[in-house]
């Protein structure tokens, strides 16, 4: 049996382009917000930076959940499948 029900594709999808929607909104805060309003080179070095390194943070606690939790997850609740017929 699928654990996320008969839409569970779906349902994976629609949470995927909403996390991808608000991270490309989260870096562009932080991107635009130390741009200011009147850039000048030095200023976009400065926005590139500051999103690089909210990008560099953001990839290693997603790696850290991936190799901590997830594996957790697994071995407290073992996923069953449908019989082939």
């Amino acid at each position: 049996m699928n654990l996320l029900g008969k839409h569970g594709s779906v349902m994976w999808r629609a949470r995927s382009t909403a996390s991808n929607a608000l991270g490309v909104a989260l870096i562009g805060i932080l991107f635009y917000g130390r741009l200011g309003g009147a850039p000048d080179a030095a200023d976009y070095d400065g926005a590139f930076g500051v999103a690089l390194v909210y990008l560099t943070v953001a990839a290693l606690v997603a790696a850290l959940l991936r190799c901590r939790v997830v594996p957790q997850l697994r071995a407290a609740r073992p996923i069953t499948t449908m019989p082939l017929p």
